[in-house]
């Protein structure tokens, strides 16, 4: 049976690790997965929404969230972001970066 690519988030480390793993050693290493996965807040849930705002939704995209948000003194509806979540390598953790897309019609909102 041939080994199948790993996904490319899968550094090169963990990937051989697995391949050389034994079925139950991958069986617990799932389970452990499992376990982090859940421990790990997702990222729409660590999302804040700025001052004076409510977050409607949340969509993630891939590369970045798209993040429909309404604010209390904007008579023309629903606004949308682009959230990226930047690492600070000279410090621990980071930040999320907004970037203004637009109003959102009806239809989308």
């Amino acid at each position: 049976m041939t080994e199948p690519d790993p996904p490319d988030p899968v550094p090169d480390a963990v990937a051989d690790a697995l391949s050389s793993s034994s079925a139950e050693e991958l069986r617990a290493t799932i389970r452990y997965a499992h376990h982090l996965l859940w421990d790990h807040p997702s990222v729409e849930e660590t999302i804040e929404p700025r001052p004076d705002e409510e977050i409607l939704r949340i969509e993630d995209v891939g590369t970045h969230h798209v993040v429909v948000a309404e604010r209390a003194d904007n008579d023309e509806g629903p606004i949308a972001y682009r959230v990226q979540w930047e690492p600070r390598p000279d410090e621990e953790g980071g930040t999320f970066t907004w970037d203004y897309l637009g109003p959102v019609g009806d239809e989308e909102a």
